[in-house]
């Protein structure tokens, strides 16, 4: 089987650059040398003519296993375009989705399997003052050796249960979704 036309050229421009080396160099190789590049295989019979392979160079053996896997041309516009404009690419916020339901804590819409997305930033902005109740230091220089307790207003009196853990007081009042025991879940009086 022939070689491409590109491997022929890129096997042809070593052939070409290895011979002006060792010109640079001074020297042809010796006889010897060149018989080390080049090895016998086995003939391949071709069904179609009969002919049989005689020697293969070792940098050939090694470019046709490495060319193999290009691509023999290139992509077309109507193919290009196809995949540009496919369903997926194109019309996808099209369809309509059948898998939105209303989340049972706020009421808001969202897609089945997934967090609700006001919840998830309301959690999000509680966590974030209560990092800074806790101070920028605790958590980056000094973390607390002992359990963190957040106390929010009106409900001082529980102190004395929470005596050598780290309490952090919260200016404000505890939002109805956030447990006092993370434990069990928070009832909503609604």
């Amino acid at each position: 089987m022939a070689a491409p036309y590109g491997m022929t050229r890129l096997l042809g421009s070593f052939r070409r650059f290895e011979h002006a080396l060792f010109q640079w160099m001074g020297f042809y190789p010796p006889p010897g040398f060149q018989a080390e590049l080049v090895y016998d295989i086995q003939p391949v019979e071709n069904h179609v003519n009969n002919q049989q392979s005689s020697t293969k160079s070792i940098l050939q053996d090694i470019f046709d296993s490495i060319l193999l896997a290009v691509p023999k041309s290139r992509r077309t516009a109507e193919k290009k375009r196809t995949r540009k404009m496919s369903m997926k690419g194109h019309y996808e916020y099209a369809i309509p989705k059948n898998n939105i339901i209303a989340c049972l804590e706020c009421g808001n819409w969202h897609e089945k399997e997934t967090i609700c997305g006001h919840c998830y930033q309301t959690v999000k902005t509680e966590t974030e003052e209560m990092q800074e109740a806790m101070g920028l230091d605790a958590l980056k220089y000094d973390a607390p050796r002992s359990e963190v307790v957040f106390l929010y207003d009106g409900e001082e009196q529980e102190r004395p249960k929470y005596d050598g853990k780290y309490i952090v007081e919260m200016k404000k009042q505890r939002p109805e979704w956030f447990s006092k025991n993370l434990m069990t879940k928070a009832h909503n009086p609604k």
